[in-house]
C-alpha cells in the first residue's frame, strides 16, 4: 500500500469541528500507527487511518438507543502518535509517557493501532490512572509468550506485558475472549497464574448457544475499571480477513457486540484499543468493520 501523509486521515466520523472540538469532546481518539515487529503479514500502520477514513461512512444513528451519539458524544481526533526512538524497548515506554496525560484527562481514550505491542505501552498508563484495573483482552492468539524474535515487547508478548503493569490482588486481572492459538511457553504461564488469568477459547464461545461464557465474563469483571484491548484477529478470518496473523474459527460480529455490551453495562470501561487492522486493496469491508466497531465501543463505554 503506497505511502500517504497521515495527516490528510480526516476526523473519526467525519465529524465537524463543533461537533469534534477538544475542549468539547468526550471520546479522545489517539491513533497509533505504530509497527515494528510484526511477524508474518505486514501494514498494521496503515490501520489507524483506514479506520478513520472508513468511519466517515459509519451510521451515527443507533436504533436500539435511538440516539446519534456521535454529535452528542463528541469525538476528537488527535494528531497521530509516532515514537521518535528507531528502538522498540525505548518507543514502548514513549507511548506510555504519550497516553498518561489523556487518561488524566477524564475523557475516554480509544487507540487505534497499530500492532499489539503499543498495548503494553497504554497499559503502563492506564495503570497509573485506574489501580483496580481489570484487562478485557479480545485475541485469537494469547500473546503470553514471554519473548519472540528477539524482544520482551513483541506484539507476541502484549497481553504478558501489559498484566505486568497490575499488582497482583488475587483476582482476575486478564481477561481473554476468543483465544485459539497459544504457544507451549504461553499456556504454562496461563496455568501457573490461573487465578490472574481466565481464557475463555473461541471454540467454546462460538458453541455456547445459552451465551454462559458472558455470564461468567460479567461475574469476573463486574464493578471494575476495565482497559479493553481488541487485537482484530480475535474476530473469525471470514469477517476479518485484513490481519497480519489471521486465525480461522474465531468470534463472529454478534459475539463481539454481545460481549462491549455486556462488560460496558456492568463495569468502568475506562480506556480501549483496537489493533492489528492491516488494510488490503480494494477491500473496504474490514476497514468498515473496525470503524464500526471502535464507535460501538466508544457509545457503550460511555452509556450511550
Amino acid at each position: 500500500m503506497p505511502e500517504r501523509p497521515l495527516e490528510l486521515s480526516p476526523n473519526f466520523l467525519g465529524l465537524p469541528p463543533d461537533q469534534s472540538a477538544l475542549e468539547d469532546s468526550s471520546v479522545l481518539v489517539l491513533p497509533v500507527p505504530y509497527e515494528a515487529t510484526t511477524s508474518y503479514g505486514q501494514g498494521t500502520r496503515f490501520g489507524p487511518r483506514a479506520i478513520l477514513e472508513a468511519s466517515t461512512q459509519v451510521e451515527l444513528y443507533d436504533h436500539l438507543t435511538r440516539t446519534e451519539a456521535g454529535p452528542e458524544l463528541g469525538f476528537h481526533t488527535l494528531a497521530p502518535f509516532s515514537p521518535e526512538s528507531t528502538s522498540h524497548e525505548s518507543a514502548i515506554p514513549e507511548i506510555t509517557r504519550a497516553a498518561s496525560p489523556l487518561y488524566e484527562s477524564g475523557k475516554f481514550v480509544l487507540s487505534l493501532g497499530g500492532e499489539h505491542s503499543i498495548t503494553a505501552g497504554l497499559v503502563g498508563a492506564a495503570a497509573r490512572a485506574w489501580k483496580d484495573l481489570c484487562i478485557v483482552h479480545v485475541d485469537a492468539h494469547a500473546d503470553l509468550r514471554d519473548s519472540w524474535e528477539g524482544t520482551s515487547l513483541s506484539h507476541a508478548c502484549a497481553a504478558r506485558r501489559a498484566l505486568e503493569h497490575l499488582e497482583p490482588d488475587g483476582s482476575a486481572q486478564l481477561v481473554q475472549v476468543g483465544i485459539r492459538n497459544i504457544s507451549t511457553e504461553g499456556d504454562a504461564f496461563r496455568r501457573a497464574n490461573e487465578k490472574r488469568i481466565r481464557t475463555f477459547w473461541a471454540a467454546d464461545v462460538v458453541a455456547d448457544r445459552d451465551s454462559g461464557w458472558l455470564d461468567e465474563v460479567e461475574r469476573l469483571v463486574a464493578g471494575r475499571d476495565v482497559y479493553l484491548t481488541f487485537d482484530l484477529d480475535g474476530l473469525d478470518s471470514s469477517i476479518m480477513p485484513a490481519t497480519g496473523t489471521p486465525e480461522p474459527g474465531g468470534l463472529l460480529w454478534h459475539h463481539a457486540v454481545s460481549l462491549i455490551e455486556r462488560v460496558a453495562r456492568c463495569a468502568e470501561v475506562k480506556a480501549a484499543d483496537v489493533v492489528e487492522l492491516a488494510p488490503q486493496a480494494g477491500n473496504h469491508a474490514p476497514d468498515f468493520l473496525a470503524a464500526k466497531l471502535c464507535y460501538l465501543i466508544a457509545r457503550r463505554a460511555l452509556g450511550a
